[in-house]
């Protein structure tokens, strides 16, 4: 399908883009729904997050999720 940033984008990949003013919470957001740190999270009003980042992450069918959860 093409390159986004020059990562390898293909039709069965879902891009979700984050976008907010700094301090917004946006890294603290992806961290949390990944359950991992994948983003680093600045502590001061100072933007830590300058540069686009892409981040790949499973996203499981809807089979996959436990009862209750969704």
């Amino acid at each position: 399908m093409g390159n986004i940033f020059g990562k390898r984008v293909t039709k069965e990949d879902d891009v979700i883009v984050l976008l907010g003013p700094t301090g917004a919470g946006k890294s603290t957001f992806l961290n949390s729904a990944l359950g991992e740190d994948a983003a680093r999270v600045g502590t001061t009003l100072s933007s830590c997050t300058s540069e686009v980042q892409i981040v790949k992450c499973p996203i499981p069918d809807d089979h996959e999720w436990p009862e209750g959860d969704v």
